[in-house]
């Protein structure tokens, strides 16, 4: 099994969570992005956590059976605040994840992490917690207890997109507007018809992506002209716009495809 960035994007919906900071999960996209360019396939396998939860975790090893994994009562994790994240890495073939923190997969994500902001649990002076990163502003927990915290800017969370290197160069390709902002990435013409980038357009839009039983989607839309050109996913322009509610209107001059926001 090939595992393709859409797969991996879908396997970690947790980084779609707004109570994780916008901040952590752009850095941690960023990260994962740039490690699955070098083969390697990090699992997102904890984000946000309640204090309810927290405390049912703290219980474990100690009321409750199993292994006591933290020491963090509720209110007292970077978890309940959306600045923690735990990871796993999934086996070669995506049948499997791992824990194995003496691999150099694993040292090669902690150095990846760490070079966008993150600091590593491996490095905590008491409780090693080593598929643990956070990201914490310079605020303690307790400070975060009072209400004190970092801003939370309203900025959309861009997942990276593949370069599109698939496109041969004797296809033909169209600019897209979304919104009345152009993108880097371009659609493609066939048979008369403009398929755009799902990914792309979506993260344009501020619209959650998916792929599911080889169709991408646009938040909750499944699109049925869905077409796969190396790691991308397109979909036609039309549909696109029919799902997001959008007006799409297309430049023959210019060769531009626009997508507007508006009434369906």
């Amino acid at each position: 099994m090939t595992i393709t960035w859409d797969w991996l994007v879908q396997k970690n919906f947790r980084l779609n969570d707004a109570n994780v900071h916008p901040t952590v999960r752009q850095k941690a996209w960023d990260a994962i992005f740039e490690l699955w360019q070098k083969g390697i396939y990090v699992l997102i396998t904890q984000g946000y956590r309640s204090i309810a939860e927290q405390n049912d975790l703290y219980a474990q090893g100690r009321t409750k059976p199993g292994k006591i994994v933290t020491n963090a009562r509720g209110g007292q994790s970077y978890h309940n605040y959306g600045l923690a994240i735990d990871f796993a890495l999934y086996t070669k073939d995506g049948k499997d994840v791992t824990w194995d923190d003496s691999s150099a997969e694993w040292q090669q994500v902690v150095r990846v992490f760490k070079s966008k902001g993150f600091a590593w649990g491996g490095d905590f002076n008491t409780f090693k917690d080593t598929p643990h990163f956070e990201m914490t502003f310079g605020y303690r927990c307790s400070q975060l207890q009072t209400g004190q915290g970092p801003a939370r800017p309203a900025t959309v969370v861009v997942i990276p997109e593949p370069a599109a290197s698939a496109v041969t160069n004797q296809e033909q390709t169209c600019s897209i507007i979304i919104n009345g902002a152009k993108l880097d990435a371009r659609g493609i013409i066939r048979d008369n018809l403009s398929y755009l980038p799902v990914r792309a357009v979506g993260n344009a839009a501020g619209v959650t992506v998916g792929f599911e039983n080889g169709k991408a989607m646009l938040g909750a839309g499944i699109l049925q002209t869905t077409i796969v050109i190396g790691e991308t996913g397109y979909a036609q322009g039309r549909e696109i716009a029919q799902v997001l509610g959008y007006v799409i209107e297309w430049d023959q001059n210019t060769w531009t495809v626009t997508l507007t926001k508006g009434k369906r």
